[in-house]
């Protein structure tokens, strides 16, 4: 076999850290712009998204249940 040198060794080593710090420390980062004290036009705004929602599944229930009265 022949033998590793430790410039190529020391590059792995060096790769393989900067991989793993990317993929540990990316996530922490993200999660530190997450807000979780919502202002009231954040809360009515989500609150609408949810209605809007409930609307579309209200709908899609709906056109479901012609379907099976069509198609029997």
């Amino acid at each position: 076999m022949k033998p590793i040198s430790r410039k190529a060794f020391d590059l792995k080593n060096l790769l393989g850290l900067a991989a793993f710090s990317l993929f540990a420390i990316t996530p922490m980062i993200a999660l530190t712009g997450c807000d979780t004290n919502d202002g009231p036009a954040e809360e009515a705004g989500e609150a609408l998204d949810d209605a809007a929602d409930d609307v579309g599944d209200a709908l899609d229930d709906a056109s479901d249940e012609v379907d099976d009265a069509i198609d029997p």
